[in-house]
């Protein structure tokens, strides 16, 4: 009987696997898409389809907190990423002034296509003699028995589709944001998890690109672009990653069916060359597409609770990564919450083992609140763009808790080398969620910034297209596939 059981293959689940098969304990992986990795990363992201991923073929960058944890924990990992091409992202280049500290070489990120890294870590994985993989292997329940703990049922394996069941010490359901947890429990005669959910409002098109290098150049010119825009009715991002490619997103409001057009490849194409950043990147000469366009919608602001008035829901069991709490991707917080959720995990079942409880209120004590805030943070962030889409205030109050943080600290992170460390450390998860709130002396500054501004910033242009503009580029594309 294995040790741990596993339920999911992606960068929770590896992770988790990685650090437990290091120490030498016995895992097995329950994956339930069935390809096996391909064995080079042009093959990972050509060929290798992962459904149980919606998200996989959007852009991914990996920000310096997964960066920093990866490097402590799985530096070989890293050095993998590093040799397969995907650069490093320095974030403390737009530091006003250029004034640099020693801690400023933290903020690096990696810049990489997701079924790179997640095809990397999991040829890491198989590697390691005391974990298995199982690929096709689609659990379907838990297994359980009663506990000295009324009400709070052990699990003590899983069910898979073909019937069988899977015995195990510890199970870890890391099966990403399609995993029915909820229903699992109630089946075990546990009491669903508390939930709240509520959509990001937001549909993505996504289509990734290969720089054609011109002479001097190498992989790091994907480094290069790292671009948001907001023309005021959706968003956009022009982002490197490994390999010399780089991906175009156009994130229009769900709402906005006009625009979902911009599907069509040659929509799109025509959107992406209207963006002022694009410049020449988007010349045939300069690069070229490497996929279609993969569109995503329906993400959501998700966060169940596994410990409700001082008591887990069952023991045995520990639910991490997109299973436990989702957030909008375009923040690029899920991979780190995964990273950090499985290192928290694989530290506590080794100071707490045969605990149970204990493991899961130790989880929530060390790491609850800060997936509690990123949670808070980006379903107050997506609300606010919907407002601001609408024409609306963007915060009920912008004199305390987020609303202050948003609309005057990040603002004075532009102007001031303090601020922007400070927001960049929190926001690139360096720094816990809730740090900037409770940073006087930064706020204090944000707001002598914003006191020291006689008159309100003269407005500028909105980058991009007008919204016009696009409606016609999407009329234009349907009348050509008419003829």
């Amino acid at each position: 009987m294995p040790e741990v059981v596993i339920v999911g293959a992606g960068i929770g689940g590896l992770a988790t696997a990685l650090l437990l098969g290091r120490q030498g304990r016995e895992v097995v992986v329950c994956e339930r898409d069935p390809a096996q990795v391909p064995a080079a990363p042009e093959q990972m992201w050509a060929e290798w389809k992962r459904p149980g991923i919606p998200q996989a073929p959007l852009g991914h960058t990996f920000l310096p907190g997964f960066r920093m944890l990866l490097t402590e924990r799985a530096p070989d990992v890293a050095e993998r990423l590093y040799a397969a091409g995907a650069p490093l992202l320095d974030y403390a280049r737009d530091m006003p002034g250029g004034e640099r500290r020693p801690e400023d070489a933290e903020l690096l990120a990696i810049m990489c296509r997701r079924a790179v890294l997640e095809g990397i870590l999991r040829q890491t994985v198989a590697a390691e003699p005391t974990v298995a993989i199982r690929t096709g292997c689609d659990v379907t329940g838990l297994v359980a028995e009663p506990s000295p703990m009324p009400g709070v049922p052990r699990v003590t394996g899983v069910r898979t589709r073909d019937g069988r069941a899977i015995a195990a010490g510890t199970v870890v359901v890391a099966g990403g944001r399609l995993v029915p947890v909820p229903r699992w429990l109630e089946a075990i005669g546990a009491h669903a998890p508390a939930e709240f959910s509520e959509g990001c409002g937001y549909v993505t098109f996504t289509r990734f690109f290969r720089i054609h290098r011109r002479p001097g150049e190498d992989h790091r010119v994907s480094a290069r672009l790292a671009v948001e825009g907001d023309p005021g009715y959706m968003s956009y991002e022009l982002f490197g990653a490994d390999a010399s490619t780089f991906c175009v997103e156009l994130s229009p409001p769900a709402w906005d069916h006009d625009l979902r057009g911009l599907r069509h490849e040659a929509v799109h194409m025509a959107a992406a060359r209207t963006l002022p950043e694009s410049e020449d990147w988007l010349d045939p000469g300069r690069a070229t597409p490497i996929g279609p366009v993969a569109a995503m919608g329906q993400e959501r602001n998700v966060l169940r609770h596994f410990v409700v008035d001082g008591r887990p829901v069952a023991l045995g069991l520990h639910v991490i990564g997109d299973a436990r709490c989702q957030l909008d991707s375009l923040y690029a917080w899920g991979s780190g919450v995964a990273l950090a959720s499985a290192v928290t995990l694989v530290d506590l079942l080794a100071a707490h083992p045969g605990d149970h409880e204990a493991q899961a209120l130790a989880f929530e004590e060390r790491l609850g609140g800060e997936i509690r805030g990123r949670h808070e943070l980006s379903l107050a962030r997506d609300r606010a763009a919907a407002r601001r889409y609408r024409g609306r205030p963007e915060w009920d109050d912008p004199d305390t808790g987020i609303g202050l943080v948003e609309s005057t600290v990040v603002p004075a992170a532009e102007e001031d080398a303090e601020v922007f460390r400070a927001v960049m450390r929190a926001d690139m998860q360096l720094d816990p969620v809730g740090a900037l709130a409770h940073n006087t002396p930064v706020i204090d500054r944000a707001r002598a910034r914003k006191a020291a501004r006689a008159q309100p910033p003269a407005s500028t242009p909105a980058p991009g297209p007008a919204r016009e503009h696009l409606l016609e580029l999407i009329a234009q594309a349907g009348a050509r596939q008419v003829e």
